[in-house]
């Protein structure tokens, strides 16, 4: 099992022009940046909390698998959930 980034950046803040719609292409290809791999690759995959930024928004870690592991990431994903590890601040 591969853990990665879910995200190339921290969430970022939300401005007037995301909340009226407006889309920013590099704020969407830094959010977006990793998650096609799996998808593209046809390898299950999933993404648990991991933790706050210094602004309290939350960050999280991809775990993706070789075909077939699902039980295994879902086992993996329950055991990081569980350990509280979302709630904590990342320095």
């Amino acid at each position: 099992i591969l853990a990665m980034p879910t995200t190339a950046i921290p969430p970022p803040a939300l401005s007037r022009a995301l909340l009226a719609g407006g889309q920013d292409l590099m704020l969407l290809r830094a959010l977006g940046h990793y998650t096609p791999l799996a998808n593209l690759c046809d390898l299950p995959a999933i993404a648990v909390p991991s933790g706050v930024d210094d602004r309290g928004r939350p960050l999280s870690i991809m775990f993706v698998g070789a075909a077939g592991s699902e039980p295994a990431l879902l086992a993996l994903a329950a055991a990081v959930e569980a350990s509280g590890v979302g709630d904590q601040p990342v320095e």
